[in-house]
């Protein structure tokens, strides 16, 4: 399999394949990927696990293995917040972690 580049979402608990990931999103960076995969035919992004560490305002300690998340519903909310509906559709190995600007 061949590496890309990916977006990534850590979450607090795992994810698996064919599982519905509803996601509220407030913090600037993860408001930005989802401007980014808005634009996107197919809106993947990835979701691991933390294994150390919060969700909320970085210095975590990431897991190596998540799930590709498709964008199935992305709405905006009057308050700034945007509310998305993903499916976890494949596993996927993180060989390397990028940097977090603008987002993971």
């Amino acid at each position: 399999m061949s590496a890309y580049e990916l977006p990534m979402f850590p979450l607090e608990h795992p994810v698996l394949p064919g599982q519905l990931i509803p996601l509220q999103l407030f913090e600037p960076r993860y408001l930005t990927l989802a401007e980014h995969l808005q634009g996107e035919i197919e809106a993947d992004f990835g979701i691991v696990g933390i294994e150390r560490g919060r969700e909320v305002g970085g210095d975590d300690v990431r897991a190596s293995v998540g799930v590709v998340g498709r964008v199935l519903e992305m709405v905006s909310l009057p308050d700034g917040r945007m509310s998305l509906v993903a499916v976890g559709t494949r596993r996927v190995r993180v060989d390397e972690w990028l940097d977090d600007a603008p987002y993971p």
